[in-house]
């Protein structure tokens, strides 16, 4: 074995493995947190892009289109069948 060759005593394997565990947390965090980043850059950039290319400035806030005030339906259930 590798570390009977280094002259590694047993009972650092059981430090090595507690402390390598405990690092891994770390490395994972950190992982996560450069991906996270990554991820509002990218969106940032895109959102940037969309907003070129369509002519929108960023301070513009478009309003929904109201349908229901451009279509000729009745609101009131029955009112064109009343004939009876």
């Amino acid at each position: 074995m590798m570390l009977d060759y280094l002259h590694v005593p047993p009972e650092v394997i059981g430090f090595i493995l507690g402390v390598d565990r405990r690092l891994g947390r770390y490395r994972t965090a950190l992982n996560l947190t450069g991906d996270l980043a990554t991820a509002v850059v990218v969106s940032r950039h895109a959102d940037a892009t969309q907003r070129s290319r369509h002519d929108i400035s960023p301070d513009s806030n478009p309003q929904p289109t109201d349908f229901r005030a451009t279509t000729d339906v009745s609101t009131e259930p029955y009112a064109a069948s009343s004939n009876r």
